[in-house]
């Protein structure tokens, strides 16, 4: 697949796989100071660790929110005690 970005992310929003395009396009969130010591980006850390992560995207608010809706979507529900 070499005419269309493609990446993997985990359950953390680690990018663990990503084609040649994808660092490309993405090279904010690669070269990012963010990255973990493997040098594996993420997205939530870029987002909302790194100050660039603004110029990155035109709607960063809506950006960031991907994130967060993907995590409360994985999180176990909530236990209610009477």
């Amino acid at each position: 697949m070499t005419l269309s970005a493609a990446f993997v992310t985990n359950g953390h929003l680690d990018i663990v796989a990503s084609n040649a395009l994808a660092r490309a396009l993405l090279s904010p969130v690669f070269g990012s100071p963010t990255t973990d010591r493997r040098g594996r980006p993420d997205f939530a850390r870029f987002w909302f660790l790194d100050e660039d992560s603004h110029d990155f995207v035109d709607d960063w608010d809506g950006a960031a929110y991907s994130p967060t809706s993907l995590w409360t979507s994985r999180s176990p529900p909530t236990r209610r005690t009477p």
